[in-house]
């Protein structure tokens, strides 16, 4: 291959990377439209084996879809938001353990520790998590 047609190939590598970027709001619905068909049709084809119409066959899958995904989302939820709640906890202490960290590394190479204040951005998340 010529450094023509490397060259040629990494463009039009690079400029669909960036249309698939641009256009990925719009793409994503036909993306996981084709997942779910792609994994929904087997499970049709075997209950159509069972005698029941393409049509009822699909309503079966997406059932079992929505089904599945409440039950994850039921699961998921609560075990979300009570790691969210310990995080906000806990986040003084690690931005602490952060400054003191930065501090430390600061000091070793020489920079003034004045550049980083931590106090100004945990009293910033502790305001906008309270409002939240």
């Amino acid at each position: 291959m010529s450094d023509t047609n490397k060259f040629l190939l990494l463009g039009l590598l690079i400029l669909s990377g960036w249309l698939m970027m641009e256009l990925s709001s719009v793409l994503t619905p036909f993306f996981i439209a084709a997942l779910l068909a792609y994994l929904g049709d087997p499970l049709a084809d075997r209950l159509e084996n069972y005698r029941l119409s393409r049509t009822l066959a699909v309503c079966v899958v997406f059932a079992i879809f929505v089904l599945t995904g409440m039950i994850l989302l039921l699961i998921f939820i609560p075990m979300l938001s009570a790691q969210l709640a310990s995080l906000f906890e806990k986040l003084p202490a690690y931005l602490d353990q952060l400054q003191n960290s930065l501090e430390h590394v600061l000091q070793r190479v020489g920079l003034s520790t004045d550049m980083i204040d931590l106090n100004t951005v945990k009293t910033a998340l502790q305001d906008y998590w309270s409002e939240a």
